[in-house]
């Protein structure tokens, strides 16, 4: 018993001197991360926690533990992902950094979470034995970006950049001639200005020899007006189905291209969108309007030269006469016509509407969109609070 009693006693003592010595390593005083909002689908970004604070006093030694969280509103949910660093601070003080990746899964989710948008933000804590006070840093929301086109319209490239292009043609979404072992894959839509605004009239898609388009109220397989009746359907072995909400005013296409890999088009009244769901990696020879698949650098057809414009950028991905022509009836311009861009005077009058009951429903609608500046513009464009998640359902 005496023994025993003496095991406690020296146990207690080493607890006591570990909490005396530990107690001030790194006492951490703030936080602040920093990186990107949007994440492409499939890849992966990095971001940096720095955490400032005041080391151990006699040495200036101090010990500081990292953890990444998705804030929820119930409980946080930790990531998996977290460093120690160690170190000596100078003048009593000291700044220790983190670099880490968040990742974007094939299915368009932030790893981790299973859910496209995560509220990131780190934590951190000197060491201590009991009780550590750990320091929370600012909330950095995440969104994993599909490439695609939207709206009014704007493109996000394979590398989740946005850019707008408001001219009226047909244009190369993006074309792979590697697709499903030489296949191909062709995505062609049409764009139409209104008076105040452009959008996506019509989408067709071309896999092997045959082609999808889609209209607002209509669609065709192969030149054939198609039915309700037929979905869900096979296109070029591919499962095609639709979807409809909201009586007539949303619906949906969507091709299952396999492994978790879609092709959808949504359509909301007389918009459409259309994205890429999943990172098939045998579209890396992609080109068009959503860049090169690398980097979504907006590249011309040599591959080579990169057009800064997006004006320039639009017409060298017109539908050329040497490209098939996917949709049933032609529209002008046909290349070498080239594309429309809204008229000067008119573009100069782009302004959105300035009723503050449509502001403060289009702020609210747009909190949680890919892109809230493009998405409040598209509101107040068109007057419509719905556009606000044409593209997301």
């Amino acid at each position: 018993m005496l023994a025993a009693s003496n095991t406690v006693k020296v146990f207690l003592a080493v607890l006591a001197t570990q909490i005396a010595v530990c107690a001030g390593q790194g006492d951490v005083g703030s936080v602040k991360l920093s990186g990107p909002k949007k994440i492409p689908v499939g890849k992966c970004k990095t971001y940096k926690a720095v955490a400032k604070g005041t080391p151990r006093a006699a040495d200036q030694v101090y010990r500081v533990n990292f953890e990444a969280y998705d804030e929820d509103v119930l409980v946080d949910d930790f990531l998996n992902l977290s460093m120690r660093r160690d170190g000596v601070g100078e003048n009593g003080a000291f700044t220790e950094t983190w670099e880490f990746e968040v990742c974007c899964d094939a299915d368009g989710y932030v790893e981790g979470t299973g859910e496209s948008t995560a509220e990131l933000y780190v934590r951190a804590s000197g060491f201590r034995v009991l009780s550590p006070t750990w320091v929370k840093s600012n909330v950095i929301t995440v969104k994993c970006v599909p490439p695609g086109a939207d709206g009014d319209p704007h493109f996000d490239t394979w590398a989740a950049q946005r850019y707008s292009y408001h001219g009226q043609c047909d244009l190369v979404l993006f074309q792979s001639d590697s697709f499903a072992n030489g296949l191909g894959l062709d995505v062609h839509i049409r764009t139409e200005i209104e008076r105040f605004y452009s959008m996506i009239a019509q989408v067709a898609i071309k896999i092997g020899e045959h082609v999808l388009e889609v209209q607002h109220d209509n669609f065709f397989i192969d030149g054939v007006l198609g039915d309700a009746a037929m979905l869900p359907t096979t296109f070029s072995g591919y499962n095609l189905s639709r979807e409809v909400q909201d009586k007539s005013y949303r619906s949906s296409f969507t091709i299952d291209v396999g492994d978790k890999h879609y092709i959808k088009i949504r359509i909301y009244k007389h918009f459409m969108s259309v994205s890429l769901i999943g990172d098939p990696k045998e579209l890396q020879d992609s080109r068009g309007m959503l860049g090169r698949y690398s980097d979504g650098a907006l590249v011309a057809r040599d591959g080579v030269t990169v057009i800064e414009d997006p004006n320039e950028f639009g017409a060298e991905w017109q539908v050329r006469d040497t490209e098939p022509k996917l949709f049933v009836v032609d529209r002008h311009p046909q290349f070498p016509d080239r594309c429309f861009l809204p008229d000067p005077s008119i573009a100069t009058k782009r302004r959105l509407r300035t009723d503050p009951n449509l502001i403060q429903q289009a702020e609210t609608a747009c909190e949680d969109a890919i892109d809230v500046e493009t998405c409040l513009f598209d509101v107040l464009a068109t007057g419509d609070i719905g556009m606000a998640d044409a593209s997301s359902f």
